[in-house]
């Protein structure tokens, strides 16, 4: 048994560090004006039972539970401060190319990046606006809008890390397959220790969200006009028009790689 969940994971690992890995190169190979990374994140430890992410239908939300608890996904259980091998299930870990110092359960990079475990992300919005649409791209997709959203990345200690508005975004998928995506060019950041910094070097308060919804617990399909409810696993990043220079952003982009690389050998 423990051989078949080991194998479970590291295939839902090699799914998850191939999806961060193209949008880390697709971000490389962008202008500037289409934005540079400014926040990753995954869960940590990974978990193929418990979903970080739910579309019910109506709302795109975090996943249900106890906000104490840990038993979800993108839930703190305020276990940030204990050494990674020692985390259990329950929280995000999110990297950002920015220094941000005294943050519990937070630690400082060789390359001036910053990491946070077992950050906690709550969601707000993001209703459905109107039926979903068919799209003809040659396979079968779907994409559903969405009304305005805000989010908030929270520490182990609950210290707010950032927030922000999304006043667009849409979650499209391929019809019957077992992953989706969120996008949205419209974010807005307003607050939080990491926009702080932003703000101290001089970036830029708007950005683009890209979001990989994978394992989804049913086949991306419409019901009833909408797209069916479901639950999932989440990982995604923020970007921004202007933060440091493109050489550091390249560092940034191989040591969050390697960051996955050692959470799929474990």
């Amino acid at each position: 048994m423990q051989l078949i969940n080991s194998g479970r994971k590291e295939k839902g690992m090699n799914k998850k560090l191939a999806l961060v890995a193209g949008g880390i190169l697709s971000l490389g190979l962008t202008t500037s004006s289409f934005g540079a990374l400014l926040v990753q994140f995954g869960s940590e430890p990974v978990s193929d039972s418990l979903k970080e992410i739910q579309w019910t239908g109506t709302q795109l939300d975090e996943m249900a539970g106890s906000l104490k608890t840990g038993w979800r996904g993108d839930i703190s259980n305020y276990d940030g401060t204990a050494t990674t091998d020692n985390q259990v299930i329950g929280g995000l870990s999110i990297h950002t190319p920015l220094s941000v110092s005294g943050v519990t359960g937070s630690a400082l990079n060789a390359d001036g990046s910053t990491s946070f475990y077992d950050v906690q992300l709550e969601l707000s919005g993001f209703l459905k606006d109107g039926p979903a649409s068919p799209v003809a791209v040659g396979v079968p997709m779907t994409v559903q809008s969405l009304k305005v959203g805000s989010f908030v990345f929270k520490g182990t200690d609950d210290t707010k890390l950032l927030e922000g508005t999304i006043t667009a975004s849409v979650l499209f998928g391929i019809d019957g397959g077992s992953i989706a995506s969120v996008q949205s060019t419209n974010v807005t950041y307003t607050g939080g220790k990491i926009f702080d910094q932003l703000v101290a070097n001089n970036g830029t308060s708007t950005g683009t969200l890209s979001w990989s919804l994978s394992d989804l617990s049913r086949g991306f399909g419409v019901e009833n006009g909408t797209v069916a409810g479901f639950a999932a696993n989440l990982t995604g990043m923020f970007s921004t028009p202007r933060i440091p220079e493109p050489a550091t952003l390249s560092l940034v982009g191989l040591g969050s790689l390697g960051l996955l690389r050692r959470r799929n050998r474990r």
